[in-house]
């Protein structure tokens, strides 16, 4: 690929940089990361600590400056959008080796909005300062089978617009006419139900699409049960 052929510098820009920084009301932080810190360190690092990004690709290598310059369309979210608009602040090497501080507030509110898909094309990415928020560690999930398209997209319609819409919405489709809709909220570990918890990252667990298509194939029209958020992140 042109990546083989093209001139490449060694980096190494891996670190996270430092704790979150909590905003006042203890309700929201950021962090700064540099561009080469992949989605599965970021949630290993904050997950435990109570935090989370608002938008977390789940595929556990995908990483921070990739996702940026690349917009990170796989994954969004109902309440939070994509994840390029979880950027605080991005640290910037230019064209001419000036080091800028980019923000949507400052004198360089047009770079910000155009630093995704730029593909580098733009600048050298040094660091990101991210949006975090709380979380829980575990996930509350609820299935709901459908069976004609047209009750599918009304349930998810019906979730991501609610005025209490859960934290997590998504769909599973297995044909034209059938998908599962998935509604989670995080919740406290006294709250995760003995006999509904399902470690989905255990090694010997089924594949989430297939776990999830029992539930159509079973006949049910609802079914529930609680996850570990990382492993609901990174299924």
């Amino acid at each position: 690929s042109y990546k083989q052929s093209s001139a490449q510098i060694g980096i190494v820009m891996y670190d996270i940089l430092g704790d979150v920084e909590v905003s006042q009301d203890g309700k929201s932080g950021t962090i700064w990361v540099e561009p080469m810190v992949s989605m599965g360190q970021i949630s290993h690092f904050l997950n435990p600590k109570g935090w989370t990004l608002p938008v977390l690709p789940e595929m556990d290598d995908l990483t921070v400056g990739g996702l940026l310059m690349g917009v990170g369309i796989e994954t969004s979210c109902h309440k939070y959008g994509l994840f390029c608009e979880m950027v605080e602040e991005y640290e910037l090497i230019v064209g001419n080796g000036d080091r800028l501080l980019v923000r949507r507030d400052n004198e360089y509110a047009d770079l910000f909005n155009a630093l995704p898909w730029s593909y580098g094309t733009l600048g050298f990415l040094v660091s990101v300062k991210l949006a975090v928020i709380p979380c829980k560690p575990w996930v509350r999930v609820r299935y709901y089978p459908a069976r004609t398209l047209k009750d599918a997209v009304a349930k998810f319609r019906n979730l991501s617009e609610g005025e209490a819409a859960p934290d997590f919405v998504e769909a599973l489709s297995y044909s034209q006419e059938t998908m599962v809709v998935m509604a989670g909220d995080m919740v406290d570990e006294r709250d995760a139900k003995p006999g509904m918890r399902n470690e989905i990252g255990k090694f010997y667990k089924p594949w989430f699409y297939k776990h999830v298509q029992e539930f159509l194939d079973s006949g049910v029209d609802f079914a529930e049960e609680y996850i570990p958020i990382r492993d609901y992140y990174h299924r």
